[in-house]
């Protein structure tokens, strides 16, 4: 990991392999990817990052798919990468492909996990809230906080999730992500930035055969920013496909980088 007011990350593999970076999704951290991480890192060199006020990662203002990218550029100049591969889920996925529209000499290829170039309806509004009013300062153990969550969250899969970002302390517990920052920022995240800039490699959209994120209607729009896009479907897997079904997923990425 770094030690510098960088985004925090973690590193997998030697680094004589090809770099790949990995961004994980909203509200996620790094630790998502530890076990697509150590598969990968036979053929790459894995760096997987905890975006801005996510995981261990600095606490900024704003969270801007432009603020993100470059945060993520910063690194590639930290470690003297001058390509690299890309891999991101959800909202690491619209970084990812946000970098690729915008700096396509420098990244080789691009791999887009269960998301669009598009906006969203804020599906995540409700969560925000069930977040910021969980009574933080009077939680005793993490199976409390969960009952909390319960009263709102009925998956606890999803609970599960969203409390790997609870943090202990020596006085009990707290947010490790900068909930404050992200919620205020939702909207910016549910977006995406138009451009005309295309990004003309070959590159890969997985999706989940039970998730919603990446369906017939905006198949259409993925095409006009990267035209040579294969997208390819996990029926088994919902938005979390390297965690929901990591075999196939994996799979599915191995076949498309050694095709």
């Amino acid at each position: 990991m770094n030690d510098c007011q960088r985004l925090h990350y973690n590193t997998y593999g030697e680094t004589s392999n090809p770099p790949l970076i990995v961004l994980h999704g909203l509200l996620g951290e790094s630790s998502n990817w530890r076990t697509a991480a150590r598969f990968l890192q036979q053929d790459y060199y894995v760096i997987a990052l905890d975006l801005r006020n996510h995981g261990k990662s600095p606490h900024y203002k704003g969270m801007s798919y432009l603020e993100m990218s470059n945060d993520v550029l910063a690194i590639m100049q930290h470690l003297q990468l001058e390509t690299v591969s890309i891999m991101g889920h959800s909202m690491g996925g619209k970084v990812a492909m946000y970098l690729a529209l915008h700096n396509a000499k420098r990244i080789q290829q691009l791999i887009v996990v269960d998301i669009a170039p598009v906006t969203y309806p804020l599906l995540h509004q409700s969560i925000f809230k069930t977040l910021l009013t969980l009574p933080i300062s009077e939680i005793k153990n993490r199976q409390e906080a969960d009952r909390h969550l319960s009263i709102d969250i009925d998956d606890p899969f999803e609970r599960s999730f969203l409390l790997k970002n609870l943090a202990r302390t020596d006085d009990g517990f707290q947010w490790q992500c900068n909930l404050t920052e992200i919620s205020r920022n939702y909207l910016k995240i549910a977006d995406f930035p138009k451009t005309t800039e295309r990004y003309d490699k070959r590159c890969l959209f997985v999706q989940g055969g039970r998730s919603n994120y990446i369906n017939t209607d905006n198949i259409p729009l993925i095409h006009p920013y990267f035209p040579q896009a294969e997208i390819q479907k996990i029926p088994k897997a919902g938005h979390l496909p390297h965690v929901q079904t990591p075999q196939s997923f994996l799979q599915t990425v191995i076949d498309y980088i050694t095709d």
